[in-house]
C-alpha cells in the first residue's frame, strides 16, 4: 500500500458509527498499518457532518480505528491501495463481490481472498482491523452516498458480512 502523500500527509475520508470526518493524517507508511496500530489518528483540517449531509470545519477530530466503518483516500489523494498491489491481488487471489452492513450503512464492492479461505470469515482475523475493499459503493438508509475512491478499508470491527459470492 502506498506511503503518505505529499509531504507524508494524506487526505482521508472516513465513515463511522457516528457520521462522516474529512482531514488530513500525518505519518510515515501506509493507511491500513497506521488504522492497525489501533491508537488514535489526530487530523489536521478536520471537517465533520452527518454521512449524507454537508460538511463544516471543527476545532479538533481523530479517528478511532475501532469506530470506523470505511476509510478512503479523499479525492486529490493517492489511493488505499495502488492499481499495480491490486493487481497482484487479483492474480494471486479469489475474487468475490461482498456487501457489509453496519446499521443503516451498507458498502458493496469487491474482496480478493486467499484460495481456501472463506470471504465471508474474512473481517473475523483479529489481527487486521482494516480489510481492503474495491469498486465500492455506499448508502446509508438506502440513500446512495458519494465516496470518492475506488478502493477503501472496511472497519472489521463495525461491519457483518451479508454476503459474499466468488466470480467465475
Amino acid at each position: 500500500m502506498p506511503s503518505f502523500g505529499v509531504g507524508g500527509k494524506l487526505k482521508v475520508d472516513v465513515i463511522t458509527t457516528e457520521g462522516r470526518v474529512l482531514g488530513m493524517v500525518g505519518s510515515s507508511g501506509n493507511l491500513a498499518d497506521l488504522l492497525n496500530k489501533r491508537a488514535l489518528i489526530p487530523l489536521t483540517e478536520p471537517q465533520a457532518g452527518p454521512i449524507g449531509g454537508t460538511m463544516a470545519p471543527v476545532h479538533q477530530a481523530e479517528i478511532d480505528p475501532y469506530d470506523t466503518i470505511l476509510v478512503g483516500a479523499a479525492a486529490g489523494s493517492p489511493p488505499v491501495v495502488p492499481p499495480n498491489e491490486r493487481t497482484e491481488m487479483s492474480r494471486l487471489r479469489d475474487v468475490y463481490d461482498a456487501v457489509y452492513e453496519a446499521g443503516n450503512i451498507r458498502v458493496s464492492g469487491t474482496i480478493y481472498a486467499m484460495s481456501g479461505h472463506n470471504p465471508m470469515d474474512a473481517l473475523d482475523r483479529p489481527v487486521d482491523l482494516a480489510v481492503p475493499i474495491f469498486d465500492v459503493s455506499v448508502t446509508c438508509g438506502g440513500a446512495p452516498v458519494a465516496f470518492a475512491r475506488d478502493a477503501a478499508l472496511i472497519g472489521r470491527p463495525n461491519v457483518k458480512v451479508v454476503s459474499a459470492h466468488r466470480r467465475t
